[in-house]
């Protein structure tokens, strides 16, 4: 079905990013008039999303009996919303999970940004989710670009995109050093490495251990929260651990409980089911040589700038009362800190995802600095009895993370790795075609 030919009215189901974004693709092809409303599941916080009325699904369903319904939802989501709608007797005109919806933006966008003099741009090689872009004279410097907030552009942002990329990123977060030859016969013999790969009880099975990497290890987040225990993982609800804390932590539950129960290893890590660091022969090299001490994603490049992005509405569940407490306690207990977050959350840079290898003594140093302010934040809410938002921490911890690094950038050697991406075809169902 055609954006452009269709004309049916539209319930779009889902009220997150993607239902944002995909409410933002149709409006720019002219069928912005034809979305009616929202639908979700469980009654909603809200009574409007993206200047739309948002209503509990089946109230959707009985206002508008003859709209056509669209999912807007990620595609772990959609088998539990196909036998929702059944019961209800409708069906899905089309599914836009993570998927579906990036793809739409991802073209969209390289087709806009490579009209921009001085900058390179194309589909990530690693991760499908995102685009890859960089100055044309410095393209070993890429960042990722991430279609379903980044695209349109402004004008302006257009026009100040290759300075940002030269100024911003050595300011903050220190350049590219060159990396060792995987041939060098100085390489010694790879070092211990555990990286522990979070995952969810909603996420799909997990592969089998046989295909990961020997120094990956899956790890279930928010093991406490449920009564599922899948074979050949480990749960962060073992030892000393805040697994309970899951909903607001998400995998930094998991990082959690790495540092505290950490087995004798030189290098230890955090990655995401079906999302991980793509160590290549050069950085194997830097490990074997211990060269490097931390190893993070490729910077995103957020406009219009790294605060406004993680508190608007559809990015996520990080209020801008967390956002503060952060800074005030800051200011409190570390004001070199708290300076610097106020400089770097208003530039246009970010480290995503709470994903990193690193040197042992590193990764606790920098578990230590990021629960001392997260479990503060907390702490002080639930003693003004504010009921936090899901993950609202977890976001909060990116922020933190991103801080670290320009914090500590001249200390550590630092090299940054593509992020490989697994995304699950199955249920990916019809789409709009351009």
């Amino acid at each position: 079905m055609s954006v452009s030919d269709d004309t049916h009215a539209l319930i779009l189901y889902g009220a997150g990013l993607i239902a944002a974004e995909s409410c933002h693709y149709l409006e720019r092809y002219g069928r912005g008039g034809d979305i009616l409303c929202f639908a979700t599941t469980s009654a909603p916080r809200m009574e409007k999303f993206c200047g739309r009325p948002i209503f509990a699904a089946e109230e959707a369903f009985r206002r508008y009996p003859a709209a056509d319904v669209l999912v807007t939802l990620q595609e772990k989501y959609h088998e539990e919303v196909a036998a929702y709608l059944r019961i209800h007797g409708r069906k899905a005109i089309g599914w836009w999970g993570l998927r579906n919806a990036t793809t739409l933006l991802r073209e969209e966008g390289i087709r806009e940004l490579r009209q921009i003099p001085g900058v390179f741009v194309d589909v990530d090689p690693e991760d499908a989710s995102m685009m890859r872009i960089a100055r044309t004279e410095a393209p070993e410097e890429s960042f990722r670009l991430y279609p379903m907030t980044q695209i349109p552009l402004s004008t302006e942002e257009k026009r100040a995109l290759p300075q940002i990329m030269a100024e911003e990123f050595p300011t903050d977060f220190g350049a590219y050093s060159s990396l060792a030859s995987a041939d060098d016969e100085s390489v010694t013999e790879m070092p211990s490495i555990f990286l522990a790969m979070a995952c969810s009880p909603n996420d799909a099975a997990v592969p089998r251990q046989s295909s990961l990497p020997s120094c990956m290890h899956p790890v279930l987040g928010g093991a406490a929260l449920t009564s599922e225990r899948p074979p050949n993982m480990l749960y962060d609800d073992m030892g000393q651990n805040i697994s309970r804390d899951n909903g607001l932590y998400s995998e930094l539950s998991v990082t959690y409980w790495l540092h505290e129960n950490a087995p004798a290893a030189d290098y230890l890590g955090i990655c995401h089911y079906r999302r991980w660091l793509v160590l290549t022969d050069g950085l194997r090299a830097a490990l074997a040589e211990r060269s490097v001490d931390v190893i993070l994603p490729r910077p995103r490049i957020t406009l219009p700038d790294v605060r406004s992005y993680f508190l608007q509405p559809t990015m996520g569940t990080l209020e801008e009362r967390d956002y503060h407490q952060m800074l005030a306690f800051l200011d409190d207990e570390n004001p070199i800190a708290a300076a610097c977050a106020r400089r770097i959350f208003h530039h246009r840079i970010h480290i995503p995802a709470n994903i990193l290898v690193a040197r042992a003594d590193v990764f606790h140093d920098y578990a230590e600095f990021l629960f001392h302010v997260l479990q503060a934040v907390q702490q002080r809410n639930e003693e003004n009895g504010i009921v936090q938002e899901p993950r609202s921490l977890g976001y909060l911890g990116e922020l933190l993370t991103t801080l670290y690094v320009a914090l500590y950038h001249e200390e550590l050697r630092i090299q940054y790795a593509d992020c490989h991406l697994e995304l699950n075809e199955e249920n990916e169902g019809r789409r709009y075609e351009k």
